[in-house]
């Protein structure tokens, strides 16, 4: 692999399954586990890794696994937090979109969204308990 291809062979992946195989590319060399495996092709990968390329593994990653999102958005600072606010509104990813929106300083739509998931989530448990 040579870097000059990175993002060709990204794209690539993507048209074979849909993203699942471009999430674990991107999945293993943002996660560290390349790293792990090979101390040389890991860092150099990961040093070569866009903000656009941080976009679209937060896209898949929202897609896919959306209850890891919060997660990578607290761990890493590589994203368009408007960006990341507008993928997570789409899918309902309320943790993550309560931090974004705290973190570009809206505090009171980061609470009320807060509260609102807590209340549906308490009628929802209301509902079962019955």
């Amino acid at each position: 692999l040579f870097i000059e291809e990175l993002d060709e062979v990204i794209v690539s992946l993507f048209s074979k399954d849909g993203g699942a195989t471009q999430y674990k590319f991107l999945h293993t060399i943002i996660s560290g586990d390349l790293a792990r495996t090979d101390p040389v092709a890991g860092p150099v990968l990961s040093a070569n890794l866009t903000v656009d390329h941080h976009q679209t593994y937060l896209a898949l990653l929202a897609r896919l696994h959306p209850d890891m999102v919060y997660e990578y958005l607290s761990t890493h600072d590589t994203y368009r937090p408007d960006e990341c606010l507008k993928l997570c509104q789409e899918y309902d990813i309320a943790d993550a979109s309560a931090y974004l929106l705290e973190r570009m300083g809206n505090v009171t739509s980061a609470l009320q969204l807060i509260l609102q998931t807590l209340e549906s989530r308490l009628m929802g448990l209301k509902r079962s308990i019955r």
